[in-house]
This record gives C-alpha cells, structure tokens and sequence, in this order.
C-alpha cells in the first residue's frame, strides 16, 4: 500500500470552485498525466547495468526486462529480433516516445495493448502489475487489472461481473474434468476482448454445454452425447437441488448461441451481435456455471471475491 496521497481527490482549486473538476475519463481514453505516471513507473522499473567495454563503458537492461522488452520488440511493435537492442537508452527513448503524450504516442487502445503485453508476461514483477493496477485508481480511468495469469486488463464498468461471476466461473472450470469447458469457456472471453461478439456467443454455449455434460457424467445421470443444451438443462435441473423455473433462463443462453452466435449459418443475415449482448452471455454463462457447481457440487464462493 501506498503512502503517497490519494490523486484522486479534487484539489483545493477544485473542491471551492477555482477551477472545474476534470470529467471522468471514458473508456478508450487515457489523459496526459496518467500517461506520464504510466511511463514513471515503467521507468522506475526497469534496471540496468553498467557493461564495462573499456574505455567506454555503456548501460544495459538488466533482470527479466531484457526478455520482456524483446518480447515487446518482435510481438507487439512487429519488428526483427536483429533490430532489438538491449540498450538502456534505446528502451528509454522509444518507450518514452510510445507512451507519452507526443505526437508519436500511441493511441490509448494500443496503449493499453502494450501495458498488458508487459504485465501478461510470464516474468513480469508483480510490483510492476500491482504500480499499474493503483495506476489506473488515482488516475480515474476506466480500467482495472485482472492479476489472474496471465495478467489482463479490463473496462471497470465489467468489475462487477469480473468479482462476482467470471472469478468464481473459471475457478470452477479450472478443476481438470473441466479441461474443455475452461478453454472454451476462456477463448469466449477472449473473443469479446477482440470484440467478436459472434464467436463469442458461440464459445459461451459450448463451454456450457460441456459443463453441462462433464456435470452429467460425473453424477451417474445418463444422457444422450447428441443431446441438445435443452435436453441436458433439463436433466441437470430435474436432478440437481435448482427448481424447475431456472430451465428458462439457462436455455437462454443456448438460445443466444443459435440466434446470434457463428456456430450455425446466418442465411442472407449478417450475424453481428451487438456488444451488450456478447456482454451479457459471458456474464450469463459465468453465473450458470457457478450457479450449477454450487447446487450440483454444493461449492459454495462467499463474499466478494478478489483477483489476490
């Protein structure tokens, strides 16, 4: 935790009128000073050592930062591993130009691309994901830190769902029977990451539909392996300590997957959902799966849980 105040509260200048407090940065933004703080940290971060080439000794990236930023160099920036320099004045004038605010900064988005480049890496310090993280808080922009590797980020608007529903869903569907289900179920969220919505929907029914049949087999409940997701709702309700009135809400989201997800050809429709609606399936099969390992498992995820 840190001691510096919190920048979030409004100045004196602001608080008695003096001046107008800032609005609320809105997603896909980033203002000039979180970008300078980005940078700070990056900097702050990042060692070198001193190579002692006599006469003329030079200063290199030192520690796991070299392989991050040759990462960064080949994936992100797309450039040739011969190009990539471990030169500490290299990494701190290119990044530099990249994340603050010149005319050669990049665009928020791909800002935020390249923050969750470094912190998704493997051998990315925690302290470094923990520095962005408070970040985005005493800056108020419209983010927030998943610290679940790999490390992502996300819009704050979804931190409710992210606590309360994706959480507690992939850690049930980190149990090995779920092997399937929690790579579909991962790919969807990845999908509406990248905003394709309709793979997405696609994914959200077939993670759960395969929870649905591992729950079924793991029970002893006998079942058909071409069953419809209706079908295997059915048997799992009738089954299970859930009452007949949760059949409706859990077909819905096979429902989604048929009407607007690209498992099924669209016809002369163009299949474009929409993403409120991709939105609403992931955090709708989230909430089933849980929901089903909690009546079905009897597991039980109290509170709010946290991304510690």
């Amino acid at each position: 935790m840190s001691d510096n105040p919190d920048l979030s509260r409004p100045r004196f200048s602001q608080r008695y009128g003096y001046k107008k407090i800032p609005e609320p940065v809105k997603p896909g933004e980033i203002s000039d000073r979180a970008r300078n703080r980005i940078w700070d940290k990056l900097y702050e971060a990042v060692p070198f050592a001193w190579e002692n080439d006599f006469p003329d000794p030079y200063k290199v990236v030192d520690g796991p930062w070299d392989d991050i930023l040759k990462y960064l160099h080949t994936e992100f920036l797309e450039l040739t591993v011969d190009e990539f320099s471990s030169l500490y004045d290299d990494f701190r004038c290119r990044y530099k130009r990249l994340i603050c605010g010149s005319e050669n900064a990049l665009p928020p988005e791909e800002l935020l691309d390249l923050i969750e480049c470094i912190i998704a890496h493997p051998t990315c310090p925690p302290e470094f994901i923990d520095n962005i993280k408070e970040t985005f808080q005493k800056y108020r922009l419209p983010y927030g830190v998943n610290k679940t590797p790999p490390a992502s980020i996300y819009l704050a608007e979804d931190e409710v769902i992210q606590k309360t529903a994706l959480e507690p869903a992939l850690a049930v569907l980190a149990e090995p029977r779920f092997e399937v289900a929690n790579e579909e179920f991962r790919s969807a969220m990845n999908d509406y990451k990248n905003d394709d919505y309709a793979d997405c929907l696609a994914k959200c029914g077939s993670a759960f539909e395969s929870v649905l049949k591992v729950t079924c087999k793991g029970n002893g409940w006998s079942f058909n392996k071409t069953a419809t997701a209706g079908q295997l709702i059915k048997t799992v309700v009738e089954k299970s300590s859930l009452g007949s009135f949760f059949k409706e809400p859990l077909t819905l989201i096979a429902t989604m997957r048929n009407r607007w997800g690209s498992v099924h050809g669209g016809g002369d429709e163009f299949r474009a959902p929409p993403r409120h609606i991709a939105r609403y399936a992931v955090s709708s099969t989230a909430s089933a799966i849980v929901l089903i390992a909690s009546a079905v498992d009897g597991l039980e995820f109290a509170g709010e849980p946290g991304d510690e």
